[in-house]
């Protein structure tokens, strides 16, 4: 089969566009959705990809199921367990940074910029590194930085900065975190928090 580079640029740069806003609207509904603790004060954002479990598909499904019988203009998404994929990818609102791992990525929200975004590090699956490299087609320098960073000293992204929270101001964040998800429990005892 012969391949048309053209063509096949043409694909590449679409496929990039799509992951592109897929990731952008994800990021979007994670800074709309974040706690209150986080409306005035800079948060991370962790991506990774995540296997989805027999036990949680099966929560997914009641939890389509219990969301139509509340509202029945609602459509299902799934009506069968195998309609439900096997991977999902998590947009996480934090107060520290976690610890780095391949096919994830972490930014830093700034609330009181417009939700500007600054990107921590994106580390793809390990079986993509090769295409990050210099003079390939996903060449990209930032993720090809992150990869090489990550396999020589991972810890590097763990470091605290001069704008990460103290103890005290954590474990603030935490009680007002935790006060806002019992109160959203208490409102709504259906829901999966």
């Amino acid at each position: 089969m012969r391949l048309d580079r053209l063509e096949t640029h043409d694909r590449l740069l679409d496929v990039q566009k799509k992951n592109l806003n897929t990731i952008t609207s994800g990021l979007e509904e994670c800074i709309k959705n974040r706690p209150a603790a986080f409306t005035h004060r800079h948060f991370y954002i962790h991506v990774h990809k995540r296997t989805v479990g027999l036990d949680e598909k099966i929560a997914i499904l009641q939890q389509d199921i219990r969301e139509v019988l509340l509202n029945p203009l609602l459509n299902r998404r799934f009506h069968r367990i195998e309609d439900i994929p096997e991977l999902r990818v998590i947009y996480m609102p934090r107060a520290t940074r976690p610890i780095p791992s391949e096919n994830s990525m972490l930014f830093r929200c700034f609330p009181q910029d417009g939700n500007a975004l600054e990107p921590i590090w994106i580390i793809p699956e390990e079986s993509t590194w090769p295409n990050y490299a210099k003079g390939m087609i996903m060449n990209d320098e930032f993720i090809a930085e992150c990869i090489e960073i990550f396999k020589t000293n991972p810890s590097f992204f763990c470091k605290t900065d001069e704008l990460d929270y103290n103890e005290e101001e954590l474990k603030k964040i935490r009680i007002e975190i935790g006060k806002e998800a019992h109160a959203a429990k208490q409102e709504n005892p259906f829901t999966l928090i």
